[in-house]
């Protein structure tokens, strides 16, 4: 019996406003059409029933069968069925917002998207809806066509949700994808949905187990290694007051019977217990465990009982769920401290030391409180950067009582951390807290350089031996602090120089030639590739350094990595030079080999540490299956062309390079000639690698004058080498210049309030 044929693909009208106007086909193309990025038009999409009102273009190939994960379980697990993937038009959201669950009305299908991606490694099993559908309609969904700002995992079965912020690595592994999909690669930003429940849930016991704390020793012997490992960077006690209360609760006839003030207190010993039980082991320990629940199981007296110790407990919670590769549940945990430490007034301090009512006794009183809200705010922001979540510590004003100059000395790497924060704030605002198109090119490419020349002035306040961006010097104790340290700073520069990382490199470069050429650092915006690519190999050598030197701590966690992956992927991508590409895949596979065994051991989805892997292996085929073809001749129609009409009006061909280079985007254009592969490749297939052999067919592809020289193309050798003889049309992101590639990682218009009114999350 023949199968069934094939359900149409579901489409959408979204052809650009240019295209309709000149009655042309659209291939609908983010955020560029190509008839628009050949004639250097603006692309914008309106909504034919609604004129006026622009929209998102995206395509709508599927859709998606969902598996329902189980709505009962009797225990925890950390391997979840497929959840659904979906993106919002951000036009449209009022719409979308008022269905609930799985009735999801189907005339609004280009709103909402559902994908099914399976590990290339871990097809998922074929299954069949209820209704009889077919497994044959689900297709995959092209993620070169969904919007940057902001990434949205979904399984309606179970109404799980998690968003992601524009600065997060889900995000930029959306712009990966989009040089995957150049080279006939398979997208890889669908694996993250399967590390949602991980990076989200923790099942609390439904009772308090009141564990029993360890004997003397032992607990004498993790209070040390708290004091060694954490303490530098994370002095949320009094030591000696912390181990005097340890001691009175372990002398308690029933922890049941401890008054409710001291709950927090035993919560807090609990998690001590927990970290210092896993530190130094990948995998987290049965002792671990253990005291975690316990700890869990009192969550809600802590939470009720606001006052101090709530404070440390809840802190606590942050640094253990970080030390897991559990974000999501650290950001929940940190976002009460935050809330419980304004009611407290601890980000105000002085104000409190100077009331006639203070309720500091001592000068450690004090500085604890100072430390403690020194604490929240790294904390924040770190997590902030990283999942592109809005922040609940609007402004970073400086605290007399906190400043960097009468800081214990023991404090330093707190108080470092806490001046980086300040940028890690400064540099959200800048990218994220601005609306799209109220600033100018000159102004964004300025409020860059100014920022990059404070971070590398923040470094000189670090010394020597620790400072991030040189080679770390310091001794095994202190060298994980100096890592996190180096890591959250390479972070920074990776966010702050993002543009110039997925733009070609010599398009970017001339826009800066054009806006910024008088600025002092127009030098390191040129080369904010370099900038970002130099610091992901220094995340992943540190990474790697760590665990040779046996040294690697629960301070750090496995986003820095993953960032660096995605980071060096697409700098690969892009590249043509067979010195570098080596040196660097060997070390992107080390850093991704890494990363997926710190996931498996963290207990976390395979399907998302196989994906991973596919970071590396995708990068890997590319690269051979570029070296396996024939570079393309140099004496091109557009090369002949040009200089014949270079010679027919008397220029000087340096001359008019120089002054192309700095035409704006309107300028006529010229054709090239390239060639164009078949659709075939890894993405079509279920497994990889296979076949990735292509037809190829002789197309016309038109670059600007300013891409012409004697030569051929400008942009050749360094960044489109490589798309021309795999036989693409052009680089992603080739012909928007700064204020587009900054709409790139903005929201335009998101109307997206049911998720944050905060504009640094978009």
């Amino acid at each position: 019996m023949e199968a069934p044929p094939p359900a149409k693909r579901l489409r959408l009208s979204m052809a650009c406003n240019t295209c309709r106007r000149r009655k042309v086909k659209c291939d609908a193309e983010y955020p560029k059409c190509h008839n628009c990025r050949v004639r250097n038009d603006d692309c914008v999409t309106e909504d034919a029933k609604q004129p006026g009102i622009s929209i998102r273009r995206e395509w709508v190939e599927s859709q998606a069968v969902p598996q329902p994960l189980p709505t009962t379980r009797t225990h925890y697990s950390n391997e979840p069925t497929a959840a659904t993937t979906f993106h919002v038009d951000e036009r449209r959201q009022s719409c979308t917002s008022q269905r609930n669950g799985d009735g999801i009305d189907q005339g609004a299908l280009g709103n909402v998207r559902n994908t099914q991606i399976a590990s290339p490694s871990s097809p998922l099993p074929s299954t069949s809806s209820a209704s009889g559908v077919s497994n044959s309609a689900s297709l995959c969904t092209s993620h070169a066509q969904q919007p940057f700002h902001v990434s949205i995992n979904l399984d309606h079965s179970t109404s799980r949700l998690k968003v992601m912020g524009g600065s997060s690595t889900q995000t930029l592994a959306k712009s990966l994808d989009l040089y995957f999909k150049s080279a006939n690669a398979r997208p890889m930003s669908d694996h993250f949905m399967y590390g949602m429940r991980h990076a989200e849930e923790f099942p609390p016991p439904r009772f308090p187990t009141w564990q029993p704390l360890p004997d003397a020793a032992t607990c004498n012997a993790y209070l040390d290694k708290f004091s060694l490992r954490f303490y530098s960077l994370y002095p949320i006690f009094h030591l000696g007051q912390f181990r005097n209360d340890v001691k009175q609760l372990m002398a308690a006839d029933r922890l049941e019977g401890i008054p409710a003030e001291q709950v927090p207190v035993l919560a807090s010993a609990y998690l001590v217990m927990s970290l210092c039980a896993d530190e130094g082991s990948r995998k987290s320990t049965n002792d671990g465990d253990r005291y975690l629940k316990a700890a869990a199981g009192l969550l809600g007296h802590v939470v009720f009982m606001p006052y101090l110790a709530s404070v440390q407990c809840l802190l606590m919670f942050t640094i253990v769920f970080r030390g897991r590769n559990q974000e999501g549940v650290g950001w929940e945990t940190l976002g009460i401290a935050i809330r419980i430490s304004h009611t407290l007034g601890l980000h105000r301090s002085s104000y409190l030391a100077s009331s006639p009512a203070s309720p500091f006794q001592t000068q450690e009183d004090k500085t604890l409180f100072a430390r403690l809200w020194a604490i929240c705010c790294t904390l924040e922001k770190t997590i902030q950067m990283e999942t592109g979540r809005p922040s609940a510590i609007p402004n970073l004003e400086q605290d007399p009582a906190w400043t960097t100059q009468d800081y214990p000395q023991d404090d330093g790497f707190l108080w470092w951390s806490l001046g980086l924060a300040n940028f890690q704030h400064a540099i959200g605002q800048h990218i994220y807290g601005h609306k799209p198109g109220t600033r100018s090119a000159s102004q964004l490419l300025s409020d860059t350089a100014r920022l990059d020349q404070d971070l590398l002035a923040w470094t000189n306040a670090v010394p020597v031996q620790y400072r991030p961006g040189t080679e770390i010097l310091c001794s095994n104790s202190d060298f994980h602090y100096a890592a996190f340290l180096s890591i959250q700073y390479n972070q920074a520069l990776i966010a702050l120089h993002r543009a110039a990382l997925i733009a070609p490199v010599a398009e970017f470069q001339a826009e800066v030639s054009i806006h910024c050429q008088d600025n002092p650092s127009h030098y390191r915006l040129k080369n904010g590739q370099s900038i970002c690519v130099n610091s992901a190999r220094a995340i992943a050598r540190l990474t790697i350094e760590l665990e040779d030197r046996g040294i690697n701590s629960r301070v750090l966690n496995v986003a820095p990595c993953l960032l660096a992956c995605v980071v060096l992927a697409i700098y690969l991508m892009k590249t043509s030079s067979p010195r570098t590409q080596g040196a660097d895949l060997e070390l992107l596979k080390a850093c991704a080999q890494l990363t997926f065994e710190h996931c498996q051991d963290s207990g976390m989805d395979s399907r998302f540490a196989q994906g991973i892997l596919s970071i590396s292996d995708q990068v890997a085929w590319h690269i051979k299956n570029m070296s396996d073809r024939p570079l393309p001749r140099r004496d091109s129609t557009a090369s002949r062309l040009h200089a014949s009409i270079a010679q027919t009006n008397n220029i000087d061909m340096n001359t008019t390079q120089i002054a192309s280079q700095r035409t704006s985007i309107q300028t006529s254009t010229m054709p090239t000639l390239t060639t164009r592969p078949s659709s075939s490749g890894p993405q079509d297939s279920p497994t990889f690698p296979l076949d990735h052999s292509n037809k190829e067919a002789t197309t016309y592809t038109r670059c600007r004058p300013s891409e012409l020289t004697e030569d051929g193309p400008l942009l050749g050798e360094e960044d489109t080498e490589q798309f021309q003889r795999a036989g693409e049309e052009a680089m992603p992101f080739s012909g928007l210049n700064i204020e587009e590639l900054w709409n790139w990682m903005l929201a335009e218009d998101t109307g997206m309030p049911s998720f944050s009114n905060d504009p640094s999350i978009l």
